[in-house]
């Protein structure tokens, strides 16, 4: 009996060392960021952000909350938030995922919501963003395994991200990035061809995303919160998919209902920008130049070419340039 004991004890000390050990290395890696901590910056970057957007950013904007926040999918981390801050005169956060879903979006407003009282929020969408059938939530996850050190700190996806950061800093290698495994050209047919065809065989009105969008919508009226949304542009022969799938109708009835709900800049519509093909990096997917005109007139600089609706004023930018409302020519 006592050799038992013994036995028990031994493997309790051996199983504590090894709990030890585990969050001693990943304290010391912090893969995400979730403190404040210079080491190993440039691996964590070249890979554990792009192992879980939403874990990198909710540990780097829980570790410096600004009031200012851009929320959205991959669309939405095209506006640099570097140049928001520039246009408004404060910190901007740009809070989108890669991939991110309608639901994965409104959790992130209540997120931030909860870490700082906010004073501009842009939510930039898609048609195929606002979808029901898509409840996707990564972001919730994140938000609750950061709450808790001893299960972040423990967790195996915690462990992967370390042991990644790790062999990046000491055998290097090649950044984990977003990457098609195509040509553009390729890459584009694929959007056109198989992406839309996922996004929109299934597709179902969103109902309960947009009564929550009313809810959040609602809440910034109430805390003085400027809410702008942003309709994002998409090439002209990915908008035509619409119309092969029968979705013309509640695509119009999804830009009527975010119009009533909030500021609308409505770029996803034939333009001089949406026929521009070089202006895109694929046809969901706009690329830098048209970026920086969309930051500009979305923060009350010159005009581009957004559809606006809505009456309340936009906040003037840093320029010092007097604010216009969402519906002025």
């Amino acid at each position: 009996m006592l050799q038992g004991r013994r036995a028990d004890l031994w493997n309790a000390v051996v199983m504590a060392v090894a709990i030890a050990g585990l969050f001693g290395l990943n304290w010391w890696t912090d893969p995400f960021g979730r403190r404040p901590s210079p080491a190993l910056d440039a691996a964590k970057i070249a890979t554990a952000k792009w192992m879980s957007h939403h874990d990198w950013l909710a540990a780097q904007f829980e570790r410096n909350p600004v009031p200012n926040v851009v929320l959205g999918d991959s669309r939405g981390a095209t506006l640099p938030a570097q140049e928001l801050t520039k246009q408004v005169g404060e910190p901007v956060f740009n809070f989108s995922y890669g991939g991110g879903t309608f639901p994965e979006i409104l959790r992130t407003f209540w997120f931030a919501a909860e870490h700082i009282p906010l004073k501009r929020v842009w939510i930039v969408l898609g048609f195929h963003l606002m979808d029901g059938t898509s409840r996707m939530d990564r972001a919730s996850t994140a938000f609750d395994l950061l709450q808790d050190p001893m299960r972040y700190y423990l967790h195996p996806f915690t462990t992967k991200a370390s042991l990644t950061v790790l062999q990046h800093a000491w055998f290097g290698g090649d950044s984990k990035k977003d990457q098609p495994p195509m040509d553009k050209e390729a890459f584009w047919q694929f959007q056109l061809d198989v992406s839309a065809r996922n996004a929109y065989a299934r597709y179902a009105w969103p109902d309960q995303d947009m009564a929550e969008l009313r809810r959040i919508a609602q809440h910034c009226r109430t805390h003085g919160i400027d809410l702008q949304l942003v309709l994002a542009p998409t090439h002209v022969e990915l908008q035509r998919r619409v119309d092969d799938f029968g979705l013309r109708a509640p695509f119009e009835r999804s830009k009527r209902e975010l119009a009533d709900i909030a500021p609308l800049w409505d770029y996803d519509y034939e333009s001089e920008l949406t026929r521009d093909k070089s202006a895109f990096t694929d046809p969901y997917h706009f690329g830098g130049e048209a970026a920086k005109k969309i930051i500009a007139e979305i923060t009350g600089g010159p005009a581009f070419v957004a559809r606006k609706t809505g009456q309340r004023p936009i906040l003037a930018p840093a320029s010092g340039k007097p604010p216009r409302s969402a519906d002025a020519p």
